[in-house]
């Protein structure tokens, strides 16, 4: 529950700053005025996507992450991986940055929320603020009272 009231957090501020609507205090009856999209910011589409889901197997580098999904932008390049972890415990404070690679940090029991967004929205994209080190899978202006067909 926690992990979904978190992700519905992030994927609304990001939408905000996606579409360029980052609003300021300053309003004037229904009028909103927008802010500039902060530099510290990176959104990124996301084109395609490589999972994996891990078995049992528990070594000293790797075990600590029940699956992984690395993120592609548009010419196949990984511009991120998202790491589902098997404990809480063994997550990172903060999400990172490397030369433009991102590592987004998860509990496993996430993993089915993301690889079903990443399967059934589009646009999705990566979010990451620099300056918070936090990031996230978001997707943006998608209609109001969609249902899944069946």
């Amino acid at each position: 529950m926690r992990n979904r009231l978190w992700i519905l957090c992030i994927t609304t501020i990001v939408i905000l700053y996606i579409s360029g609507q980052a609003f300021s205090a300053e309003q004037t009856g229904m009028r909103v005025m927008p802010e500039p999209l902060p530099d510290s910011i990176l959104i990124q589409e996301i084109h395609t996507y490589d999972t994996g889901y891990y078995a049992g197997g528990w070594t000293a580098i790797d075990g600590m992450y029940g699956a992984m999904i690395d993120l592609k932008d548009a010419t196949g390049k990984i511009i991120a991986s998202a790491k589902f972890h098997r404990v809480s415990s063994t997550i990172p404070a903060a999400d990172s940055s490397t030369n433009g690679y991102i590592i987004l940090n998860y509990t496993i029991q996430a993993y089915p929320q993301i690889i079903d967004m990443l399967r059934s929205e589009k646009p999705v994209y990566l979010y990451f603020d620099k300056i918070r080190k936090i990031g996230g899978i978001v997707c943006r202006q998608l209609p109001v009272g969609e249902q899944e067909t069946q």
